[in-house]
C-alpha cells in the first residue's frame, strides 16, 4: 500500500489521503516497430473494490481532485521506488486541474529526474468540460508533458473528445481490438481509425492483447505502440 503520511501537504489532505488503501503497479509499452520498452502506465489497484466503484463513490463525494492528487502522488512515489528509468503514464480526470501550490508541493517533493519522466493519459471519465480543459492543457503545456487520450472508443472518450483535447498519442481501446485477427470487419476499423489520426499527426497505442494470433495481425498494421497481457502483465 502506498503511505501518504510523510508527504509534505496539509493536514485536510493527509487526512483524506489516509482513508485511501490503494498501490500501483506498472504495465509495460512496448514499440511495435523494434518491441524495445517505450515506457509503463501506472495502474491504481484499491485494497477493496474495485476501480470503477472508488470513481464512483468520489464522484457522488465530489472529492475527484483528492482523488487525482492521491494519483499522481501515489503513482510517482511507487515508480520512484521501483528504480525505472522510462517514461510512465499516470491516469488524470479530464474535470480536475492542479490548484495554485500544489503544482510547486508536488515538484519540490520528486526529483526533477522523475517527474520529467510523467506523462498524463486523460481517462474517459467523467465528461469532458471545455472551459476546465484548456486550462489543464495550458498546465500541461508549460511543464511539457506528453497528452494520451486513454481508452479511445470507451466512456466519453470519441472522435468529439479527441479534437477537443488535441493528444499527442491516442490508446485505443481493447474492445476495437477484440478478435481482430479473425474479424475482418474489426480489421478495416481498426486500420481506419489508426489512418485518420496518422493524418493528424497522433500516434496510435493499441491495448489489451492478449493472443499471440492478434499481436501477430496487429504487427502488419501501422500501429505505433502496444501493450497487453501477451506481451507483459502489470509487476
Amino acid at each position: 500500500m502506498i503511505h501518504f503520511d510523510k508527504l509534505p501537504l496539509n493536514t485536510r489532505l493527509l487526512n483524506a489521503f489516509s482513508q485511501l488503501k490503494i498501490d500501483f503497479v506498472f504495465q509495460p509499452i512496448f514499440s511495435a516497430k523494434d518491441n524495445t520498452l517505450y515506457a509503463y502506465e501506472a495502474l491504481m489497484q484499491p485494497a477493496e473494490g474495485t476501480l470503477e466503484e472508488l470513481f464512483d463513490l468520489y464522484t457522488r463525494k465530489r472529492e475527484l481532485h483528492t482523488l487525482e492528487l492521491a494519483t499522481f502522488y501515489g503513482a510517482t512515489l511507487a515508480y520512484s521506488e521501483k528504480g525505472y528509468d522510462v517514461p510512465f503514464f499516470i491516469n488524470s480526470f479530464p474535470s480536475e486541474i492542479f490548484l495554485p501550490g500544489e503544482s510547486e508541493a508536488f515538484d519540490n517533493y520528486f526529483s526533477k529526474e522523475v517527474t520529467e519522466k510523467i506523462m498524463i493519459q486523460i481517462i474517459e471519465y467523467p465528461e469532458l468540460n471545455y472551459m476546465t480543459w484548456n486550462l489543464k492543457k495550458k498546465q500541461l503545456e508549460a511543464r511539457n508533458t506528453l497528452i494520451a487520450l486513454d481508452n479511445f472508443g470507451a466512456g466519453y472518450n470519441d472522435i468529439t473528445t479527441a479534437y477537443i483535447v488535441e493528444p499527442h498519442i491516442v490508446m485505443l481501446d481493447k474492445d476495437l481490438i477484440e478478435n481482430i485477427a479473425k474479424d475482418k470487419r474489426v480489421q478495416h476499423n481498426f486500420k481506419k481509425t489508426i489512418d485518420m489520426f496518422h493524418k493528424e499527426n497522433v500516434l496510435v497505442l493499441a491495448k489489451g492483447i492478449e493472443k499471440k494470433e492478434d499481436y501477430d495481425y496487429i504487427k502488419t498494421t501501422d500501429v505505433d505502440y502496444v501493450q497487453g497481457f501477451y506481451l507483459g502483465r502489470p509487476e
